[in-house]
């Protein structure tokens, strides 16, 4: 039985069992470390790790919803959305 945030037997009924890490990863190349050597803008970073499938911390967490490992109140609770 999974739990969804309504709570159940398995979870205690507090709809949460466990905890489940939301984060962002990439991987750095030598574009990017010349672009922080330089101090680039951030958006102009942020544009490039997006181009390179970069998944943020608000992506990733959203998918998490979306896949029923956590619920949007726990985003809204740790301040994510």
């Amino acid at each position: 039985k999974e739990c969804n945030g309504k709570g159940c037997e398995q979870c205690n009924f507090t709809g949460y069992r466990g905890r489940t890490a939301v984060s962002e990863v990439f991987n750095s190349d030598d574009s990017l470390s010349s672009m922080i050597e330089k101090t680039a803008a951030d958006e102009e970073i942020r544009n490039y790790i997006t181009k390179r499938r970069f998944c943020s911390l608000k992506e990733d967490a959203l998918m998490k919803v979306e896949k029923g490992i956590t619920t949007k109140e726990e985003l809204i609770r740790e301040g994510l959305v």
